[in-house]
């Protein structure tokens, strides 16, 4: 199971892999039929939603079937994922149209407030009523942890790192 959590989770495994519980039981109480993974990457998320049955498509800003489909043939899950190339501030499907939709350490890759705002838009949007955003991000840290993140992490000033009330702000849409 550690080799399928890290291929989740791909990086600072110990510290991501907490929201794996609370995803697969959230998963796991509901009937999802079609998933949407954005700001893939190597495709964790999609693995997630394949592994339980969900047909999903794996997306980037550039298509990541280069990387993430040698994931997916790892665990012979190819056949419920696709992949797509998708902006989440403008994701081209219609309303109402996924059952579940699931993003790791993205939002922080847009560094205008606006931005943001169009990308929690554009999934409210495409998800149905009922269904499930399940998302991780990083988060703001203590003092010290922001000044070492910006001396030793390679993007750590370039990167928005949030704040609980941010997140309030962002998430108002879905009434929570």
């Amino acid at each position: 199971m550690s080799n399928f959590i890290d291929d989740i989770f791909e990086w600072d495994v110990l510290t991501w892999s907490k929201a794996y519980n609370e995803w697969q039981q959230i998963i796991e109480l509901n009937k999802f039929k079609l998933g949407l993974e954005l700001g893939s990457r190597s495709g964790g998320g999609s693995l997630l939603l394949a592994q339980n049955g969900i047909h999903t498509i794996c997306s980037d800003v550039f298509n990541p079937i280069d990387k993430a489909e040698k994931v997916h043939k790892k665990y012979k899950l190819q056949k419920l994922i696709s992949y797509e190339s998708i902006d989440a501030r403008n994701i081209k499907y219609p309303d109402n149209h996924f059952d579940i939709i699931i993003m790791k350490s993205t939002l922080g890759f847009f560094k205008s407030k606006d931005d943001r705002f169009k990308v929690i838009k554009e999934i409210h949007r495409v998800l149905k009523p009922g269904g499930a955003f399940l998302f991780a991000e990083n988060m703001n840290g203590s003092f010290f942890h922001q000044i070492f993140r910006k001396a030793y992490v390679k993007w750590g000033s370039k990167w928005n790192y949030f704040r609980v009330e941010e997140l309030n702000q962002l998430f108002n849409i879905f009434n929570i």
